[in-house]
């Protein structure tokens, strides 16, 4: 699992511990009149707490690993408390079915992530069958009625609060299969993407290979040695230097800039003339700018800047003064 997934992965954990916990604190402080409810929300709410605080201090394959506990034990807790509040007329468990089938097929997402939402609805479905058949044989024909009391008030609220957290529930499980969704989307875009430029690099002939790497050469050569400051650099020079035939030089330089050698070796000694202008426009004149630059004669100079620049270099040099 990558670094973003992970990531993805227990803030999503975080959602759901956080909501199931704001759930306890709440049973704990609603139900205080009744002890052993009160024991096991505060015990509930307590375990929680503690899985929020070590949640991001531990590797997500020990969080998977605690979450296969954590889910059978919400199963078999689930199935049980169905059935004992559908024997007593209660209906609070049912709504928790509901968000376990979304957050299991969250984590567990894909085919088993589906079997898994499958059993649930199974386990459910048995538990009301269990419990109706049970209740059936506790009460006969007698029905429980739930008169309106404090402790009917107390259950509505306990189940509208189920209800809120299940709907919380799912929607954050919903969200996580989104993200996660994008996630691959991104990441396979990016994989095709350096399918595309290997099979660019594959496709190139050896050919224009061979002039790729003589250009970087070439340009490496002219950053740092800066032969192109010497009026009597020619190519000759450069082809000794790199140990690399002329017409290759020629050819790698065309490939790459569309240009000859003459007119490449003058955009350097122009850039090193606009530098030259631009630092110093008051110390310079043109004439030593243009000997300084690599330039044997200021007409060559004024050619190549126009040429290049689209005005001539003592019109660029006005603007600096």
């Amino acid at each position: 699992m990558n670094t973003d997934k992970e990531i993805l992965f227990k803030r999503f954990i975080f959602n759901l511990s956080f909501v199931v916990t704001s759930y306890f604190v709440a049973g704990f402080f609603m139900f205080y009149m009744n002890p052993n409810l009160k024991n096991f929300f505060l015990i509930s709410a307590t375990v929680h707490l503690v899985g929020l605080v070590v949640l991001y201090t531990i590797p997500v394959g020990y969080i998977k690993k605690a979450l296969h506990i954590y889910f059978i034990y919400t199963l078999v807790a689930l199935f049980l408390i169905t059935i004992f509040e559908i024997i007593n007329a209660y209906t609070t468990a049912l709504v928790w079915w509901l968000s376990t089938p979304a957050s299991l097929f969250a984590v567990y997402f894909g085919k088993k992530g589906v079997r898994l939402a499958g059993l649930c609805f199974l386990l459910m479905s048995l538990a009301c069958i269990l419990s109706f058949v049970l209740r059936y044989s506790i009460y006969g024909d007698d029905l429980v009625e739930m008169k309106f009391s404090t402790k009917f008030i107390y259950l509505v609220r306990a189940q509208i609060i189920s209800a809120l957290c299940s709907l919380l529930l799912i929607w954050f499980s919903l969200r996580y299969v989104y993200q996660l969704y994008l996630l691959k989307i991104e990441q396979m875009s990016a994989m095709l993407k350096t399918d595309a430029d290997t099979e660019d690099l594959l496709n190139m002939n050896k050919e224009e290979y061979k002039y790729e790497k003589i250009y970087t050469q070439i340009e490496e050569y002219f950053d740092q040695q800066q032969p192109y400051l010497d009026a009597n650099f020619s190519m000759s020079k450069i082809a000794h230097d790199l140990n690399i035939n002329q017409v290759y030089l020629s050819k790698a330089i065309s490939y790459k800039k569309n240009m000859n050698f003459n007119n490449f070796v003058n955009t350097y000694r122009i850039a090193k003339a606009k530098e030259l202008i631009q630092n110093n426009p008051h110390q310079y004149t043109l004439q030593y700018i243009f000997q300084t630059s690599g330039f044997k004669s200021q007409p060559t100079f004024n050619r190549a800047f126009k040429d290049v620049e689209g005005i001539t270099p003592s019109e660029y040099y006005k603007n600096f003064l």
